[in-house]
């Protein structure tokens, strides 16, 4: 059975799959992607400072997970700065929507660890907040609040707040971050940008800083922050608004403004050494992108030609080294002593389904195996029973066997109404769906077993023992080559084409679409080929030869102006043999018209009354069509279930700095587990 096993594995499908991981490993997707992993989608923190110096502060971080986690982690920097005692306290943690600062669930603090808890831990120079709230690939907000004691410092001539709003300490790098700090402006007093406030950013060039919202503080807002970068604010306002903290003699503010006003030049010139870059980078990107395009429409159409003629002669090889003896268009007779679901299995490229059960049942009636016949349902409608005629042991076929075994050995064992008078076996064709229903696993290991037992018998014919080698790989290369050859040299300006779509655009960017439709129109002819390209012996292809030549004549016998053979055992045999090749309803419509005698007189050939129609029921083959598929659908359903440029923020706002990691906040960070 391995060995049946492997060559069904050997199919163009899987070929395919082959092409699509090659094609994945040259444009880059990273292998990251199909590992447990997470990312931080959005960052919120609301800060408001308190005229004791003290900071309240309620962060919501979004996560997008893939995979199974536990729960996140902070880790909230304390200790002593600027020879303060900084303390964290109140910490609470719940669950929020994405950038509400209001958890929709309040979490309980205790050591229990248990699901919609959270944990605060003392650690050296940090406090670590872990959340556990089971997560398996989704979206989820957590909101966390906390106070920092003696977060403001008061200098003589100034209050200072520089903190670290993001640290530099997270796993993953934290995206779309926005901190909005409130200061506490004494009613009748309002912030002056430049004057009794000032602002700056340290941290990624790309961080803005402007005026808050309620126009009583600062917002910072920085695209990415990465893994060993940090977010960091820094904000003077006068004394008398934190009142209640004893200044310090010393003078700050001038120091402040000369320190800040450095790093802000400095900001400026690597900004304008990144625009000169940026301008230098996207005149090599149009001239190598310009370059490789002229490649690209050279190669494109020269690759879809060559490998379509390599197609095309390797097809053309395939059809002469299995090419049949028997050439005619119609074929008459039984083509071989196979039984029919070995046709069904040819015809399906070496695969069993389980619809070709009612091919199989039909054999054993057409060799008088069992009989067929009107009789009762259980809810008192019309159907049909049958009754076994023969036992196992009589049967010289593998597949009569196991068909037999399937219905009077497991299905008559588990049905629910039994004859008890009859002599043999009889089940009704309604107990194949109502057993399915009943022991879903039970029918579907039946089911497997008997699609397992008839592929291989048929692979024990050797139809599918190709010596000539198909060499169906040949055309899974020649597409993946359709596509790699033109686009290998794009690659490697992918990167920079990517981050710049105008040089895209160019006098033949009407040409991409084009080549793009003429490589996958490539692609579908090869294709199309290679699925004709199957595994199959010479006496493979003469069989196969012959029951297209039946299929044709079934459809075609009444229009061919010759006479239709009278042969009962004959008709008894080729009935079965267009159920198993799917044309049995066009059979029926025209033995109608060349053999009436038969209409009156279903019982002439055995197998015409699975055919034939009723006025009080269907035929016995829609009848067991319905239930075979039936039974097949219910036991499968059953059984499935860097800086920020620096400056103040008046007017505009500003840039975020190269300079500051002077704050506090330091040694922070977080994560998932």
């Amino acid at each position: 059975m391995k060995k049946y096993a492997i060559l069904k594995r050997l199919t163009f499908g899987a070929a395919l799959c082959w092409l699509f991981a090659v094609l994945v490993v040259l444009f880059g997707l990273p292998h990251q992607a199909w590992a447990k992993d997470y990312s931080i989608e959005q960052v919120k923190i609301d800060a408001t400072v308190n005229p004791d110096g003290s900071m309240d502060v309620v962060e919501n971080r979004t996560f997008n997970f893939n995979g199974r986690f536990n729960g996140v982690y902070w880790k909230i920097p304390e200790g002593v700065y600027d020879g303060r005692a900084i303390t964290v306290t109140d910490i609470k943690a719940g669950l929020a929507e994405k950038g509400s600062l209001t958890p929709y669930t309040q979490l309980t603090q205790n050591d229990s660890e248990n699901d919609d808890t959270f944990q605060v831990l003392n650690e050296e120079g940090v406090k670590r907040v872990k959340i556990f709230h089971p997560v398996r690939s989704e979206q989820q907000s957590y909101v966390i609040s906390y106070r920092i004691n003696n977060a403001v410092s008061v200098w003589s001539d100034c209050a200072e707040l520089y903190w670290k709003f993001v640290s530099d300490g997270w796993d993953v790098p934290s995206n779309n971050v926005s901190c909005e700090i409130h200061l506490p402006v004494p009613e009748g007093q309002s912030v002056v940008p430049g004057d009794n406030v000032r602002a700056w950013g340290h941290g990624a060039l790309t961080g803005l800083v402007t005026q808050s919202k309620d126009k009583k503080g600062v917002l910072f807002t920085v695209d990415r922050v990465g893994t060993y970068e940090f977010a960091e604010s820094r904000i003077t306002f006068p004394i008398s608004w934190v009142g209640d903290v004893t200044p310090i003699s010393t003078k700050r503010l001038d120091a402040i403004i000369d320190e800040e006003t450095k790093w802000a030049e400095q900001a400026n010139q690597r900004r304008q050494s990144m625009r000169e870059y940026e301008q230098s980078r996207k005149k090599y990107t149009q001239t190598a992108a310009d370059y490789f395009k002229n490649i690209f429409i050279a190669a494109s159409p020269i690759t879809c030609l060559l490998m379509g003629f390599f197609a095309y002669k390797n097809y053309a090889r395939y059809r002469r080294l299995h090419e049949p003896l028997f050439k005619d268009t119609y074929f008459r007779d039984v083509p071989s002593h196979d039984n029919p679901v070995v046709y069904s299995i040819l015809q399906n490229r070496g695969k069993c389904k389980s619809m070709f059960l009612t091919a199989g049942i039909m054999h054993l009636s057409a060799i008088k195996a069992l009989r067929i016949e009107q009789a009762d349902d259980k809810d008192g409608s019309a159907s049909w029973r049958l009754t076994a005629l023969k036992e196992p042991e009589e049967l010289t076929d593998s597949i009569d066997r196991a068909t037999y075994e399937l219905l009077f050995k497991k299905v008559a064992s588990k049905a629910k109404q039994q004859s008890s008078n009859e002599t043999h076996k009889v089940i009704r064709m309604s107990d194949l769906e109502e057993v399915a229903k009943e022991k879903p696993e039970k029918y579907a290991n039946w089911l497997n077993s008997w699609t397992a037992n008839a592929e291989r018998a048929a692979y024990h014919k050797h139809y599918f023992k190709d010596t000539h080698k198909n060499r169906v790989w040949l055309m899974t290369v020649l597409c993946g080559l359709v596509f790699i050859v033109p686009f290998a040299p794009m690659a490697i300006v992918i990167p920079f084409i990517f981050s710049d779509w105008g040089n895209l655009i160019g006098p033949a960017a009407w040409l991409w679409p084009l080549y793009l439709a003429l490589q996958v129109g490539t692609m579908v002819w090869i294709t199309s080929k290679a699925r004709k390209m199957r595994k199959l012996s010479v006496e493979g292809v003469e069989l196969d030869a012959k029951l297209q030549a039946l299929k044709h004549w079934f459809n075609d016998f009444t229009r061919l102006n010759e006479a239709v053979p009278n042969d009962v055992v004959l008709w008894s045999k080729l009935l079965v043999i267009a159920v198993a090749l799917g044309v049995s309803q066009k059979v029926l419509e025209e033995i109608r018209v060349a053999l009436p005698q038969y209409v009156d007189d279903a019982q002439s050939i055995p197998t015409y009354i699975w055919l034939n129609s009723y006025s009080w029921t269907d035929s016995p083959l829609s009848t067991l069509d319905r239930s075979v598929l039936g039974s097949a659908t219910a036991s499968t359903i059953a059984s499935s279930r860097d800086s920020f440029g620096g400056g103040s923020f008046g007017g505009g706002g500003g840039g975020f700095s190269g300079g500051g990691g002077g704050g506090f906040g330091g040694g922070g960070g977080g994560g998932a587990f």
